[in-house]
């Protein structure tokens, strides 16, 4: 299975770049963006509806998933809070989003000898989302 990736851009150390998800989201909305259509009727007899399509504008995309370590919870906190602005995400399909994290939402679970167990969710704006890289096997 193809893991989740974070990468900072503007970071030229590799070793501080790059996060990869010790294990991946269980969920995830649509990264995609309905289109920018304005209609409007006209007043003429049997008139037509006039359309109007503006660019599209960054969406709103958000995956939630399991935290089992105190790492991997310090690690997606960091990455949302502490990085800034725009960041390479890549999915289990090994499609490449350009996204600006917004919120990490972690929510603490009764778990018998995991003291650092939560669930969380992550909202991010979704500039831009490109092709899958992974075919039909998964490879």
């Amino acid at each position: 299975m193809k893991r989740w990736k974070l990468q900072d851009p503007r970071d030229t150390n590799p070793a501080t770049n790059t996060y990869v998800f010790t294990q991946n989201p269980s969920q995830m909305t649509s990264p995609f963006t309905g289109r920018n259509i304005t209609a409007q009727g006209t007043v003429l007899p049997g008139g037509r509806v006039l359309m109007w399509e503006g660019n599209k504008s960054a969406g709103q995309f958000s995956f939630r998933g399991s935290i089992r370590n105190k790492a991997h919870y310090e690690n997606l906190r960091k990455w949302v809070f502490e990085r800034g602005n725009r960041l390479w995400l890549w999915d289990h399909f090994g499609r490449q989003y350009v996204v600006v994290l917004q919120d990490f939402q972690p929510e603490p679970k009764r778990s018998v000898g995991v003291y650092w167990r939560h669930d969380y969710t992550i909202i991010a704006q979704v500039i831009s989302v490109g092709p899958p890289t992974v075919d039909e096997k998964g490879n």
